[in-house]
């Protein structure tokens, strides 16, 4: 049964390095967390006629490279996508903003640019689909679990 409830919206924009112009557009994370303030985080501004809930419905990085996770916010650390990677989990944090990442299985499925049952390296599972994804990656989308603001 279907019901319609006023007033209710969610926003749920995705994001990955090449969103935005691309990691690489931004020299610095002021520079990228103002292109996403731009682009939808303004729509979390309390007390706004637009104000509404956000939740990053996918981001994520390559599961097996862990020198994706930059420790300097500012440093690409010759690797654009660390930078982002960085970035997007600070931007993250900074708002506790609600997220799912991109994804949970660890091979692919079929469609469009995916081989069938290929290594899925965005993955929070290995291909034998119980495996965890390596630790480093696991760590980083643990540390946004807790909540750092109430509701």
């Amino acid at each position: 049964m279907s019901r319609n409830v006023a007033n209710r919206l969610v926003y749920s924009p995705h994001n990955y390095s090449s969103s935005n112009g691309g990691a690489s557009s931004f020299a610095n994370y002021a520079a990228f967390k103002a292109a996403l303030d731009s682009a939808w985080g303004y729509i979390i501004t309390g007390s706004q006629p637009y104000t509404t809930p956000v939740w990053v419905g996918e981001f994520g990085t390559n599961n097996t490279s862990p020198d994706d996770v930059a420790s300097d916010l500012d440093a690409f650390a010759g690797d654009p996508s660390a930078a982002w990677w960085t970035w997007i989990r600070q931007y993250l944090a900074d708002d506790d903003l609600d997220w799912a990442v991109w994804t949970l299985n660890g091979t692919e499925g079929d469609g469009f640019s995916r081989t069938y049952r290929a290594t899925e390296t965005y993955g929070v599972l290995m291909p034998d689909w119980s495996t965890p994804a390596p630790q480093p990656f696991i760590a980083a989308l643990q540390a946004l679990q807790p909540a750092t603001q109430k509701p």
